[in-house]
């Protein structure tokens, strides 16, 4: 079986200078710091599956004009990966093990949250195995399994795309962020998820 590590060197000075002057802010804390889910506000636009789209206020250099699409989201904070936001870096200068005919995919930037670590969403027409179901027809795995048996499968880059990092909340943190204007939070859409040109879909998304 292949192994698809990243290779760590170039990757993480490239993460480094992305993620360092905010990286503290988007790290969840450890269970011993989670507040009592009673204290809890529950009533907020956010779910698993919905897209926040950074407002245009919003100057944080890691998450300006980005789009970030919930993985999950419950009473102990967030899970989110930066969907617009490609690195100049291919497949193959990032990954050990990467077929010849997946060479020339891109790489997603997906928040700065453990950028050694690779996520994964995936276009599906139904249940896949060791991929959880985002919204319909998208799921998200970690699974080198999944990566390994669609890249020999021949899925077409316009089915999946591979992430290094994720953004994450603490609990209250996003919550905090909505109503201090930082978000709009819309329903996600398959089509911007795996847009052609990502860069353009924070203007397309952005309300009003």
């Amino acid at each position: 079986m292949k192994s698809y590590a990243l290779k760590t060197s170039l990757l993480a000075f490239i993460m480094w200078a992305i993620a360092l002057p905010s990286i503290h802010a988007h790290i969840a804390p450890g269970e011993t710091e989670r507040p009592d889910p009673s204290t809890i506000r529950r009533d907020f636009p956010l779910a698993k599956g919905k897209f926040l789209v950074a407002g245009p206020d919003l100057n944080d250099p890691v998450f300006k004009r980005t789009v970030i699409l919930l993985i999950d989201y419950g009473k102990y904070g967030a899970t989110g990966l930066i969907v617009n936001r490609p690195l100049s870096l291919r497949l193959a200068d990032t990954i050990v093990g990467v077929a010849d005919s997946r060479r020339d995919d891109p790489l997603f930037f997906g928040g700065p949250v453990e950028t050694g670590n690779v996520w994964m969403l995936f276009r599906t027409e139904g249940e896949m195995e060791g991929c959880g179901p985002v919204l319909p027809g998208v799921c998200v795995s970690i699974s080198e399994e999944s990566l390994r048996k669609g890249m020999e499968a021949g899925m077409p880059s316009g089915s999946f795309r591979i992430y290094a990092g994720h953004s994450g909340w603490a609990a209250n943190q996003l919550e905090r962020e909505f109503i201090q204007g930082g978000w709009h939070v819309i329903d996600a859409r398959t089509d911007a998820i795996f847009a052609p040109e990502p860069g353009k879909v924070w203007e397309e998304l952005l309300p009003g």
